[in-house]
């Protein structure tokens, strides 16, 4: 584990958990795995997913429901904070 270790990981749940994330980026960070095993993002039916948010409540960083647009850029920035956060959580990553 790195020296700075627990300062980083305290920057990532606040980049997880913090201003200006939506409700969606939430979902989909606590829901990564299950979403990421449906298949590739180029592949995933954003349509049908949309429905299954707005379904669900959940809104963008706007606090509309998301367009098929927004959920492909939430993904992605999701996937990256779940890369990252599983970096420093496995002592590959340093400051």
């Amino acid at each position: 584990m790195c020296e700075n270790q627990s300062g980083l990981e305290a920057d990532l749940q606040q980049l997880e958990r913090g201003a200006g994330r939506s409700a969606l980026f939430y979902w989909m960070v606590d829901n990564h795995d299950r979403l990421a095993a449906a298949g590739p993002a180029h592949s995933l039916r954003w349509r049908a997913l949309c429905a299954g948010f707005r379904a669900l409540g959940l809104t963008d960083a706007h606090g509309r429901r998301p367009s098929v647009a927004a959920a492909r850029d939430t993904w992605a920035k999701a996937r990256k904070t779940v890369q990252l956060k599983r970096l420093v959580a496995n002592g590959r990553l340093d400051r």
